[in-house]
Order: structure tokens, then sequence, then C-alpha cells
């Protein structure tokens, strides 16, 4: 048995803390005519969760791939919600903020449907999720 010590419990103390921001923003995202309104609440959560990035997925609910090597070739498999595209929609610092995606912006051959998430950090840095939303686009 490996003996608990105090610098392990602070680091795991450490770790639930700074998670407590994971998916505790609401986002909201509903289809109206030919675009998507995307909500983002305040957040709740202090100083942690104060900023973030607001980014949509068009997503395919199913796309099916014939195996063409290995021991699979000559199976299907069934690959579920594909990210087809990937478009920055704006930046949220903790307040409430709205945006508005032309649905010609997401919509293509095969996408079924539409994901907005708002993650810490940036593009290049990324960090937690702080919260996300999903809608169909038939």
């Amino acid at each position: 048995m490996i003996p608990r010590t105090s610098c392990s419990h602070q680091r795991s103390k450490k770790l639930f803390v700074k998670n407590e921001t994971v998916m505790s923003v609401p986002v909201m995202m509903t289809l109206a005519g030919r675009q998507l309104n995307v909500s983002v609440a305040a957040s709740t959560r202090g100083p942690a969760a104060m900023h973030g990035e607001v980014w949509n997925c068009s997503i395919s609910k199913a796309v099916p791939i014939e195996i063409g090597r290995g021991e699979n070739r000559g199976r299907e498999l069934t690959y579920y919600n594909v990210v087809r595209n990937l478009l920055k929609v704006g930046d949220w610092n903790g307040n409430p903020g709205s945006w508005t995606v032309p649905i010609e912006n997401v919509a293509r051959e095969g996408v079924d449907g539409a994901v907005v998430y708002v993650q810490d950090g940036s593009r290049d840095r990324p960090g937690p999720m702080l919260g996300a939303a999903y809608t169909s686009l038939h």
C-alpha cells in the first residue's frame, strides 16, 4: 500500500477545485428560420470561468465507412457524431452573450446537427469545456 502524503492530497484537492468550472455555464442554441441563435449565460463560478471562446461544430450523426484494408477489410463501420466543420462564433467574457450564425455557415451535405460549446483558453491553448448545447438541423 502506498502511503498518502499531504502533497498528493493537496494536488488532488487543487484538481477538484479547478474542475468545478467544467460544464458549469448554461448554453442554449435554437434553430430559427435560416439562422442558429446561440446564447451563453453569465458565469456563476467566479474568475475561474470568466472568459472563453464560443465555437460551433457541424455534426453528421452517423457516417458509414467501408474498411479497405487490414483485418477488418470489407467490413462496414459507422462513426457517430462526426465533426464536419468548426466555426468560431465569438468570445465570451463571463457576462451573458448571444450570437447569430447563418445556417449556410453550418449546413452542408450530410450534416444533421450542430453543437455549440464554450471553452476556456484559446484555440492555440485550449482549456476546459465550460458549457455546450446541441440542436438538430432537420
